[in-house]
């Protein structure tokens, strides 16, 4: 669900739900050194394009019946894209620490003559064992985006700014903290459940989008 704002004032919102792009991808450990103190891992993988690019609703005008909706309210890239990227992890007793670089490429246009722009994204992250139940840790992240490659021909800019295909791309760094607790015995044995929460420190879009204000993630894990 969307409110805009047309370039005239008049004001409208606009729905749109349902599955988006399956992503399938696959880890490997190609350097492990002391027993898992340093280890660097690539990932490879696809996102196949099984969300839909012909979403419709009602615009600024209802009298024209339902149109085609702007690019960030369309369900998937309608392209198949490579998701590559490369992790390092390191630990000692007390400490761990890691570091990704991974990205979205995508792979020509879709059916409706327009492609999504690359997105490149990057992580540093640290954490202390605080207890044998309790790690609190730190972690930032940036990422870039570019701008629509193409354009959407039932797409019209003059009538919703987010239909603009050359004001898509955007800069972003997150600043998080959160905690992890770890159950190491008795009948809840494996169980982790992680908690944290973020802000940008960091943010320029390079036209009207969703500006993140701050972010909270929480995920429970069992390792059996």
């Amino acid at each position: 669900k969307m409110n805009h704002v047309t370039r005239s004032g008049v004001s409208f919102t606009t729905k749109s739900e349902g599955v988006g792009d399956v992503e399938l991808s696959g880890l490997y450990t190609f350097y492990r050194h002391n027993f898992d103190e340093h280890r660097f891992i690539v990932v490879t993988g696809l996102s196949l394009p099984t969300g839909s690019i012909d979403r419709r609703d009602f615009l600024a005008n209802p009298s024209q019946g339902k149109q085609q909706l702007p690019y960030p309210m369309q369900l998937g890239s309608g392209t198949v894209d490579l998701l590559p990227g490369v992790t390092y992890l390191g630990q000692s007793e007390r400490l761990a620490w890691g570091v990704e670089v991974d990205a979205t490429i995508r792979l020509g246009r879709n059916s409706n003559h327009y492609s999504l722009g690359n997105r490149f994204h990057a992580a540093a992250w640290g954490n202390w064992k605080w207890t044998d139940w309790m790690a609190p840790f730190i972690r930032i992240d940036g990422e870039s985006w570019g701008d629509v490659d193409g354009a959407d021909p039932d797409l019209n800019p003059a009538i919703v700014p987010t239909a603009d295909p050359t004001r898509r791309g955007g800069d972003r760094i997150d600043l998080h903290f959160g905690i992890n607790f770890y159950i190491a015995d008795g009948v809840l044995k494996g169980q982790r459940l992680g908690i944290q929460a973020g802000k940008p420190i960091y943010q320029s879009l390079h036209g009207p989008q969703l500006e993140t204000d701050w972010l909270f993630a929480a995920g429970w894990q069992w390792v059996f």
